[in-house]
């Protein structure tokens, strides 16, 4: 089983967000819990981070024949990047969308709207903090056990 997990916009400066619910963890912390849940799950993954709508949009293609799911935390992008969520629909792949912080705790994002991934998305997690990203895991590595057989 593989599964490519894609941080995006502004999440390399986790530690630098002023969030009063969350443990402030870095990127790398948050990477090390992935790769540990991964290993001990015998699931192979693939971890991407990008300021860059395209170099997501691009990482999204190169790995189409590689990944049995995504689990994509669009970051500022959530609300914006059709680009994205068109690359996510093309290849037909499932995924699941994270993010970090409930928007009824922490208004990240100050134009208040929702994410234009949640609708398409084979689930949605968000609140958790880094921990999102092992549950998003857990429901991907059940999900495609369930299709697969």
């Amino acid at each position: 089983m593989k599964i490519s997990i894609i941080h995006g916009s502004n999440l390399s400066l986790l530690t630098d967000f002023s969030v009063q619910y969350y443990k402030k963890e870095s990127l790398n912390q948050i990477n090390q819990h992935i790769e540990e849940f991964s290993i001990a799950n015998s699931v192979e993954v693939d971890l991407f981070q990008s300021n860059d709508e395209g170099n997501i949009v691009n990482h999204i293609h190169q790995k189409k024949h590689w990944a049995d799911a995504f689990i994509i935390n669009p970051g500022s992008f959530k609300t914006t990047s059709i680009s994205i969520l068109n690359a996510l629909q093309i290849i037909r792949i499932p995924y699941v969308e994270v993010s970090l912080y409930s928007d009824s705790f922490c208004n990240l994002n100050h134009n208040n709207r929702s994410s234009i991934f949640t609708q398409h998305a084979l689930a949605s997690i968000s609140g958790f903090g880094g921990y999102g990203y092992i549950l998003a895991m857990q429901g991907v590595i059940q999900y495609l056990k369930e299709i697969q057989g």
